[in-house]
């Protein structure tokens, strides 16, 4: 009978050309995460872009919105693409942040102090897991705690309003008229406004 041998593994790069793979993929998933959190309502007629300092930055309305929407189902599409903007963001803190220094001792990124000491290598990643998860939990809790009964804000020209529950948006208000006759582009900076508004 014919002794089965291992399959060689060299296809995959030597060690150093692996670990420059890796290094290279980390450098791309720290480049995305430096990149605005984006959400997008289902028609794609409205995106909301959050900054890594969870501000919105962009607001941009399709020129063809009432091609798809109502006017009701702009404002609920921006409320979508605002949630789904804030949800991304959420999803990509930091678990140490500039009011959050990490640890000492933690390293930048998992992988970059490996020295053949798993023990040491797993024990820095669950502490980064756990930060994680404590920042998550954190942010829920502030995003969902109440500050009060409900308020409006509007951007200047009074084109598009929030409706806030402490500093989350419940609601979406624009009026009717001015939103069939408004250009989206005036729409999107009236609603970016108000969002840039919440304190």
């Amino acid at each position: 009978m014919r002794r089965q041998e291992l399959v060689s593994l060299d296809v995959l790069g030597s060690d150093e050309e692996l670990r420059a793979a890796a290094r290279d993929e980390r450098r791309a998933e720290a480049a995305d995460a430096d990149a605005d959190a984006e959400g997008r309502d289902a028609s794609r007629a409205v995106t909301v872009r959050v900054d890594r300092r969870g501000q919105i930055s962009a607001v941009l309305i399709s020129a063809w919105w009432r091609d798809d929407l109502t006017p009701s189902g702009l404002q609920e599409a921006l409320l979508t693409a605002y949630r789904a903007a804030i949800a991304q963001a959420t999803a990509r803190i930091a678990p140490h942040g500039p009011d959050r220094p990490a640890p000492a001792g933690a390293p930048a990124t998992p992988g970059d102090d490996y020295a053949g000491d798993d023990y040491g290598w797993f024990s820095s990643i669950r502490r980064r897991l756990d930060q994680t998860d404590e920042a998550l939990v954190h942010s829920g809790e502030r995003l969902t705690q109440p500050h009060g009964a409900d308020r409006v804000i509007a951007g200047p020209d009074g084109l598009v309003r929030l409706v806030l529950s402490g500093r989350v948006v419940s609601q979406v208000l624009i009026d009717a008229g001015a939103a069939m006759q408004e250009s989206p582009h005036r729409l999107a900076a009236d609603a970016l406004a108000a969002f840039q508004t919440i304190d």
